[in-house]
């Protein structure tokens, strides 16, 4: 069987950002998130993933014709004169009477809650034959506006015990916090970079504190926006184009914003982040009470925070965490796919999910790249012993390898490589190549068998989702890879 998936549906009025798309065939996987192909961070300007669609069909030859089942996420309302256009003269999947549409879109076509594809991305990809799942975020989608579900997956079944709906959530918590920053709407992840330069101030968490209250359905924020912010046309950048930078003026009148204005950036960065994690903690104790499974799987955008994934971890409150590779919304077409694919049953999988099922390239397409490009290029039979050198000496090397991964982060297909020894390495990284800000950490990978003499907890992190603590005799050997904190 063959299942095609996207996110959003194709059209849809509302704006979202990472667009993304997942193809499966039969034991195949394929998914990638469009703005790794248009070059727009966290695209949202285009109309549907086309892209990265096209590229998946592409990766696992197969024809959009072929595709036995299409999954999109539930929209507020099916638009079926968009949809037709997308299926006869886009992908030109359905090619029968005007009249036979409806009927066909009923039989090849179905639509996914927001929540329930986090879920599924989940519980799919760990594999776990019983869990529990979380999923928060910032309030889903037209189609599904809940921030908060909470549930059993057993037989074969999810099963919802708390869910909440709305934009008053912990997850918007944490975007007014990136907001008073003076920092975009997508770059919440900048705010656990900064914190570990700061400190906690305990009037600030008391005034953070009662903004929140915990219950079983969830976290509830006592949010308040003052005033609209204009657009701010002076923040663009025609070929790093970041529309979040602009559509907004940062940091804008809210009273997270109007609490914050006497206080440290870096202090109101690490206070914030420690309300936000402890509430959190808090809502996990309330609801392990709620099941016998010793498992639990989290997603959602509140989840792509490593530092909060650390905590988590560290509290044993569960004997088995699963983070999955896309906890945000760039997950969302691999879980509603996994889910659809589930409900036909086909088989599960035996091993967590690889996170390298992106698109990838044969040396014909990469050497006629080079050729355009007029690049001086060589080929090296011993490429890692070449590479190994040159990172020795101080390079960057940019590392391209097989199918691309899935997910935010650079987890070995597409990286970029620099010496962890040498504490330039992360200013080079941050200055010139990425053009981050300063205090953006990076993360090194490392290899299994070496855990223990690196990591004060050896805890496996596939998909680059926790932060780990580095023992303080290794500290000194790696200074790039290591944050302030």
């Amino acid at each position: 069987m063959i299942i095609a998936a996207m996110y959003p549906c194709p059209y849809d009025v509302q704006d979202r950002h990472d667009h993304n798309s997942s193809i499966i065939v039969n034991d195949r996987l394929y998914a990638y998130e469009e703005d790794k192909l248009t070059g727009v961070k966290n695209e949202g300007t285009v109309r549907f993933p086309e892209r990265s669609l096209m590229m998946g069909f592409k990766e696992l030859k197969v024809h959009p014709s072929d595709v036995d089942l299409w999954i999109f996420p539930t929209p507020a309302k099916i638009d079926y004169k968009s949809l037709e256009f997308f299926f006869t003269t886009i992908v030109k999947a359905f090619k029968g009477k005007k009249s036979d549409f409806k009927s066909w879109l009923h039989n090849h076509t179905k639509f996914v809650p927001h929540q329930i594809s986090h879920a599924s991305l989940g519980i799919f990809a760990s594999n776990f034959k019983n869990s529990m799942f979380l999923c928060m975020d910032g309030g889903g989608d037209h189609g599904d506006n809940r921030n908060f579900i909470f549930g059993e997956y057993t037989n074969n079944k999810f099963k919802i015990k708390y869910q909440t709906k709305g934009t008053s959530n912990i997850g918007s918590f944490h975007a007014f916090l990136t907001d008073a920053l003076g920092l975009a709407a997508n770059e919440s992840g900048k705010v656990s970079g900064l914190a570990g330069y700061g400190k906690i101030n305990n009037e600030l968490v008391e005034k953070f504190s009662s903004l929140l209250t915990v219950s079983k359905n969830g976290i509830h924020f006592a949010r308040k926006r003052y005033s609209h912010t204009k657009l701010n046309l002076e923040k663009i950048k025609p070929r790093e184009y970041n529309r979040s930078k602009f559509m907004n003026q940062y940091p804008s009148d809210n009273n997270i914003s109007r609490l914050s204005y006497k206080y440290l950036p870096q202090d109101i960065a690490a206070t914030g982040e420690f309300v936000f994690r402890e509430k959190i903690l808090e809502l996990l104790r309330l609801l392990r009470l709620e099941s016998t499974s010793q498992n639990i799987v989290l997603g959602g955008g509140v989840f792509q925070n490593v530092t909060l994934n650390k905590y988590i971890q560290e509290s044993n409150i569960f004997k088995k965490c699963y983070f999955n590779m896309a906890s945000g919304d760039s997950g969302l077409s691999l879980g509603s796919a996994l889910y659809a694919s589930s409900k036909k049953n086909i088989k599960n999988r035996k091993n967590l999910l690889s996170p390298f099922i992106g698109p990838s390239f044969d040396e014909s397409e990469i050497e006629r790249l080079l050729n355009q490009s007029r690049l001086k290029y060589k080929s090296i039979k011993n490429i890692e012993k070449e590479v190994a050198k040159l990172i020795s000496q101080g390079k960057c090397v940019g590392w391209f390898q097989g199918r691309a991964e899935y997910g935010p982060r650079s987890l070995g297909a597409r990286s970029i490589l620099a010496d962890p020894r040498r504490i330039k390495s992360k200013s080079r990284i941050n200055q010139l190549l990425k053009k981050r800000d300063w205090f953006m950490p990076y993360a090194p990978s490392i290899m299994i068998e070496y855990t223990k003499d690196f990591l004060d907890q050896p805890i496996k992190s596939p998909y680059m989702q926790i932060a780990l603590n580095i023992k303080k005799s290794k500290r000194k050997i790696i200074p790039a890879g290591v944050h302030v904190d």
